[in-house]
C-alpha cells in the first residue's frame, strides 16, 4: 500500500522526492512511476541515474518488473570472461555516444546511466546561461563574486596582492588530456604553476574589461546588469566539467523524465552566499562551492523541467538531509525551481512547509 501511495503522489505532482526508509521499496516504486508515465504517454524518453555500484542491481530490478522494456545501460557493460565469470567493463566514449544515439532514435524504452557518466553528455553554453538566469541561488552567488571583482577592479594595481590562484586537479586534467596520467609529480607541479600564471593573466584581462565597463556606464543598475551578464556568459563558456562524449548534447536527446537514485549525493548544491572572510551559521552547513556533480545534475534537471513545462524530475533517497536545512532546499529545487520562491508555497499547496524553516533558509540573504 505504501508503494502505491508513494507512486500515486509522485504521479499526481509530476515529480517529487520519495524518501522511504532503506529496504521499504524505493526502487520498485520508481520503476512503477516510470512505467505509468510511459503507459499514459506522459514520458517517452526516461533516464534513470544511479550510483556506479548499483547500476546492474537496477537493471535486474527493471528486467524483473518490466521484462518487455528495452533498457540501455550507459557507463558499463557486462561480459563473460573466458573462465565463465560475469564481469563488467567501462564503456568507451564512442560506445556511450552510440548508445545515446540509439536512445535518441527510439531504439530503447529507458536509459540507465551511472553517476560517473551522466555528465559526459554535453550541455551547450547557452543552456548553462539559461540555468543561471533561472536560478536565484546562482544569481546570488554571482552577485557576491561581482562585488568582490568590482572592489578589486577599483583597487590600484600596486595595492593589490598578486598571488596566482592555484590550478585545480580538474583544470590540469582537462588541459593535459591523456598526458595527465603519465606525468610525474614534478611535471604536474610545473604544469600547475604555468596554468596558475595563465589564470592570473586571464583575471587581469577580466579586470581591465571590468574597469572599461565601469567607466562607460553611468547608472548603478546599468552597470550591475552589464557586469552580471558578462559574468554569466563567461561562466557558461568556460565551464570546466567532465570531458564530454563526441557529438552528444543533452538538449538533443528529448529526455522528458529524469529519475535520480540516492539523491542525497546531490545535496551539496547551494552554499550560503558570503562575503570574503564571512562565516555562515553552522546549522546552514559549511560548503563554500557547489559540488561539480550536483551542479551538473541541477543543470540537466533544469533542462528536463524546461522541456516538460516545469515537471518530470523524480528523486529517491532514504536520507535526504542530515546536516542542514539547506539540503532540503537543494533537493527540492531540483524538482521544482520555484518551490522555495516567496509566494510559491501556497500556489503549489505546500502547506506543510514550516515558516521557521523557510525563514532559516533565507537568513543568509543580503
Amino acid at each position: 500500500p505504501h508503494q502505491k501511495a508513494g507512486a500515486a503522489r509522485l504521479l499526481a505532482h509530476n515529480g517529487g522526492l520519495l524518501a522511504f526508509d532503506v529496504g521499504v521499496g524505493k526502487t520498485l516504486t520508481g520503476i512503477a512511476v516510470i512505467a505509468k508515465l510511459r503507459e499514459e504517454g506522459r514520458a517517452r524518453r526516461p533516464v534513470v541515474i544511479v550510483p556506479n555500484s548499483i547500476l546492474f542491481q537496477w537493471l535486474k530490478q527493471i528486467q524483473r518488473a518490466l521484462p518487455d522494456y528495452r533498457v540501455l545501460v550507459i557507463g558499463a557493460e557486462r561480459y563473460m570472461t573466458p573462465k565463465g565469470v560475469l564481469a563488467s567493463r567501462t564503456d568507451t566514449a564512442q560506445q556511450r555516444a552510440e548508445k545515446w544515439r540509439q536512445f535518441q532514435s527510439g531504439g530503447a524504452d529507458l536509459v540507465l546511466v551511472s553517476y560517473s557518466m551522466f555528465a559526459r553528455v554535453g550541455v551547450r553554453a547557452e543552456s548553462r546561461a539559461q540555468f543561471v538566469w533561472a536560478s536565484p541561488p546562482m544569481l546570488k552567488r554571482f552577485g557576491v563574486e561581482i562585488r568582490d571583482d568590482m572592489r578589486e577592479a577599483a583597487t590600484p594595481d600596486e595595492k593589490r596582492k598578486k598571488k596566482p590562484r592555484k590550478a585545480s586537479r580538474a583544470q590540469l586534467e582537462k588541459l593535459l588530456g591523456g598526458k595527465f596520467k603519465g606525468m610525474t609529480a614534478e611535471e604536474l607541479e610545473r604544469a600547475g604553476e604555468e596554468l596558475a600564471k595563465q589564470n592570473e593573466r586571464a583575471q587581469e584581462l577580466h579586470l581591465q574589461k571590468l574597469r572599461q565597463l565601469l567607466a562607460t556606464l553611468s547608472s548603478v543598475s546599468e552597470r550591475e546588469r552589464a557586469i552580471l551578464k558578462d559574468a554569466v556568459e563567461r561562466w557558461a563558456s568556460d565551464w570546466e566539467g567532465a570531458e564530454t562524449d563526441p557529438g552528444i548534447y543533452w538538449e538533443d536527446l528529448g529526455i522528458d523524465c529524469l529519475l535520480l537514485d540516492e539523491a542525497q549525493n546531490m545535496k551539496n548544491l547551494w552554499p550560503v552566499p558570503r562575503r570574503s572572510g564571512e562565516q555562515p551559521p553552522k546549522y546552514l552547513g559549511a560548503i563554500e562551492e557547489p559540488s561539480a556533480r550536483a551542479l551538473e545534475f541541477a543543470i540537466r534537471a533544469f533542462l528536463v523541467r524546461q522541456r516538460t513545462g516545469g515537471s518530470g524530475v523524480y528523486l529517491l533517497s532514504a536520507t535526504p538531509a542530515k546536516n542542514s536545512p539547506l539540503e532540503y532546499f537543494s533537493l527540492l529545487s531540483l524538482v521544482d525551481g520555484d518551490a522555495w520562491t516567496p509566494g510559491q508555497a501556497d500556489h503549489h499547496s505546500h502547506e506543510w512547509l514550516p515558516e521557521r524553516v523557510f525563514a532559516a533558509l533565507h537568513c543568509g540573504d543580503r
